[in-house]
């Protein structure tokens, strides 16, 4: 299923887990994703995702990628009225390099771990 057509998916599930689509995605695409996991996600949904590391460079990477920093997405999942269970970032997270002979780092990114669930209180105005 394309992220874009996601609404095409008229079924709930108890969790979801979006590992490394965050950073992969437009904005617009990302917050249709949201809209989504908010009216059909049951529990908790799980996020693993790269955020911008200023330490590093990452402008020659040679694919797509939107790094944000954690309070934006952070912020973001707020306004989207979902709570905060869990928080940790790490460049730890993420050993793919050495696992899967990935060329276009030549370092272990830094990776946001977050768990989430909707807050019932806060209605989605976006």
């Amino acid at each position: 299923l394309d992220l874009i057509n996601i609404n095409n998916l008229k079924q709930s599930f108890d969790y979801a887990y979006c590992r490394f689509i965050m950073h992969s995605i437009t904005e617009s695409v990302e917050n249709t994703l949201l809209k989504w996991l908010k009216s059909s996600i049951n529990n908790s949904i799980f996020f693993e995702t790269r955020i911008l590391d200023k330490s590093k460079n990452t402008k020659n990477l040679n694919h797509y990628r939107r790094f944000f920093t954690e309070n934006e997405f952070i912020d973001k999942l707020s306004t989207f009225g979902f709570n905060i269970n869990y928080l940790e970032t790490s460049y730890k997270f993420s050993k793919y390099k050495e696992l899967y002979n990935v060329k276009d780092l030549d370092f272990d990114p830094l990776v946001l771990r977050v768990i989430i669930q909707q807050n019932p209180n806060v209605e989605l105005n976006t």
